[in-house]
């Protein structure tokens, strides 16, 4: 993604990028800001990949609560020093279900991919994310890019899935539904490179102009065997 990037002279003068990671415990401190919003040339990728350790319980709620806040407080930075911004990008990746915005989750799992996820999702905490993402959605301040990770048939990948499209996508933007990256490298490579071109278009556009994306055919599917 950087090295895409600074092939554009444009779009390394005018993208930013912060790294969240989510995981190690049930609640907000499972949620690292381990990169917060530099120019992307000054992106250490050594140091921040380093930093990104799998394990542990997905506190996907939190996360989202804290990327919202992260980003909210960049824009005002911008707003005090009058500079003009685009919409920021939330891009979310997973390999899993968020373990903190359900409930009765051994139930959940016994269930099993066919499980109706919605009869889960009914806790403070996911009311409170959706409530924020809806609005900040509604109101312009942000897109949710939400991708999940896995093998074809893998359980977590299907319950996933389903709990981002069918308790959180479908309430808060019902037309940019969850996609699923199948874990390859080929997918993972074919993922940056399209969300490099992207970036690359929407930062050489003026702020709040629309542009079309390329296709995401490539690398992702909305739907999952």
């Amino acid at each position: 993604l950087k090295e895409e990037i600074l092939k554009d002279d444009v779009a390394r003068r005018r993208v930013e990028v912060a790294v969240m990671a989510f995981g190690g415990s049930n609640d907000e401190n499972g949620v690292r800001l381990v990169q917060d919003f530099v120019p992307v040339e000054k992106l250490d990728v050594d140091y921040v990949s380093g930093l990104l350790i799998p394990g542990g319980p997905t506190p996907m709620g939190h996360a989202l609560l804290k990327a919202i806040e992260t980003v909210e407080r960049r824009k005002q930075q911008y707003k005090y020093q009058g500079i003009n911004y685009y919409r920021p990008w939330i891009w979310l990746i997973t390999d899993g279900y968020p373990t903190d915005i359900i409930n009765q989750l051994e139930d959940l799992l016994n269930q099993g991919p066919n499980a109706d996820v919605t009869k889960y999702c009914n806790n403070d905490l996911y009311n409170t994310v959706v409530s924020r993402l809806k609005a900040g959605i509604d109101g312009n301040k942000f897109i949710l890019w939400p991708v999940i990770v896995g093998k074809p048939g893998e359980t977590d990948l299907i319950l996933g899935f389903k709990i981002l499209r069918d308790c959180v996508m479908s309430k808060v933007d019902p037309s940019r539904p969850p996609v699923w990256l199948e874990d390859t490298e080929q997918k993972w490579s074919a993922m940056f490179q399209w969300l490099s071109a992207s970036v690359k278009l929407v930062s050489t556009s003026k702020p709040g102009e629309t542009q079309k994306l390329p296709d995401i055919s490539g690398w992702a599917q909305v739907k999952i065997p």
